[in-house]
Parts: structure tokens; C-alpha cells; sequence
């Protein structure tokens, strides 16, 4: 099985009610609306998806969850879409089905692939350094 790594960064932007001068609350809007825009250009990736050779009931899939997380197979980390690129950086791995086999990954680096092909069901995705493309298509969410 091919393995599926990640990175991501939180987008999480408080803003405060009251405290601050104008440039600083001026900042603090300008980075709400940053964060804004940052998530509507994720919000089409956000949720289950799998190889287009692969099915969905099966645990080969990965899901994108909106506070920039993701899980896959015996594996957790962050994630980050910038454009087309899309970065992951993995924080835990384990082994599927066997609790306390956890291991925390302190200084993974980041997997950095390409984007291409986007649209509502299916994206390809091309690993930074390499020809070979994978077709990801979406599944159902299960409530």
C-alpha cells in the first residue's frame, strides 16, 4: 500500500472582543480574513478520500479534517493546501487495530505534492520529484 504522508498547519485565528490599538486590531482582521479565504480554498478537500484503485469501505483512504489534521491508515498528522501544493507532515503512527502501538514522530519532514485536475469527486495528485500521478476521488461521509 502506498503510504500516505501529511503536514499542515491550524488555521486558527482568535480575535477579541475589545484590547488593542487600531494597527493591531487592523492585524488581527487582516489575519481573520486571511484565514477566511484559506478556508474556503480547502473546504473542497475537507472529508474522506481514497485512490480511484481503491475502495471506500476498505482502510485505505485518508480524511482531511478542517482543523488542518488528517488520519489514514495507521497514521495521523497535519495538513497544508497552498495553491496546488499540498503538504503533509505525519505526527503519529500506529498500527492499525493494535492499541498502545503509538509512536509520536517529533521531526518528520514534509511530503509535498502537486495538485492537478481538481474538481468535485476527483483530484490528482503528483509527489514532488516524481512522474507518478494518483487519481483520488471522494467518498460518501458517514454520519
Amino acid at each position: 500500500m502506498p503510504r500516505l504522508t501529511a503536514i499542515a498547519i491550524v488555521m486558527a485565528t482568535g480575535l477579541t472582543a475589545c484590547g488593542g490599538g487600531g494597527a493591531e486590531n487592523a492585524a488581527r482582521t487582516d489575519d481573520v480574513a486571511e484565514d477566511a479565504a484559506q478556508s474556503e480554498d480547502t473546504a473542497w478537500l475537507i472529508g474522506p478520500w481514497v485512490m480511484d484503485t481503491e475502495y471506500c469501505a476498505g482502510d485505505s483512504g485518508i480524511t482531511f479534517h478542517e482543523d488542518g489534521t488528517y488520519t489514514a491508515y495507521g497514521e495521523t498528522g497535519t495538513w497544508e493546501l497552498d495553491g496546488d501544493r499540498l503538504s503533509f507532515v505525519t505526527t503519529e503512527t500506529a498500527e492499525p487495530g493494535e492499541p498502545g502501538t503509538a509512536e509520536t514522530i517529533d521531526d518528520a519532514a514534509p511530503i509535498v505534492w502537486t495538485i492537478s485536475d481538481r474538481g468535485t469527486e476527483s483530484f490528482t495528485q503528483t509527489l514532488d520529484g516524481e512522474d507518478t500521478a494518483l487519481v483520488m476521488r471522494r467518498c460518501p461521509t458517514v454520519e
